[in-house]
């Protein structure tokens, strides 16, 4: 008998000012993520419309819930990290038969590749990571 249970993924993507990035890639990784699968993107204070279009394409809504796997808070995970340097929007987007949530974690001072996906890390709810360029097709 196979297993064919596949464990769900949250999908981390940061970006700086790659709206046009995002806008050509995102479908195709919509079609790789399944329902129950996350999308987290990090935006690293970007000056480009980044933003204003990932919230208008995905009808993006601001989040003050901050729920961390593991009953972390930004707090005891991060010290003083994230106080008051991110906003927070989230919804959902529906491709195919699925349902993807989607995060968006904009970040106000920009913090480089690594530390942008540890912070987009801290707002993932699977055991699973899956780190990708805004690049990948």
């Amino acid at each position: 008998m196979t297993n064919t249970h596949r464990p769900s993924v949250s999908a981390l993507i940061p970006t700086f000012n790659g709206r046009h990035l995002l806008k050509k890639f995102l479908p195709s990784v919509f079609k790789s993520l399944r329902s129950k699968d996350e999308l987290i993107i990090i935006d690293d204070a970007s000056t480009d419309e980044t933003i204003a279009y990932l919230i208008a394409t995905y009808s993006l809504r601001p989040s003050k819930k901050i729920t961390f796997k593991n009953n972390y808070s930004t707090e005891n995970r991060t010290g003083k990290l994230l106080k008051n340097t991110y906003k927070l929007y989230t919804g959902t987007s529906k491709h195919s038969d699925q349902t993807i949530d989607i995060t968006l974690v904009a970040l106000k001072k920009n913090h480089r590749f690594g530390k942008a996906v540890n912070i987009g890390a801290l707002f993932a709810n699977h055991d699973y990571l899956l780190v990708l360029n805004n690049d990948v097709q």
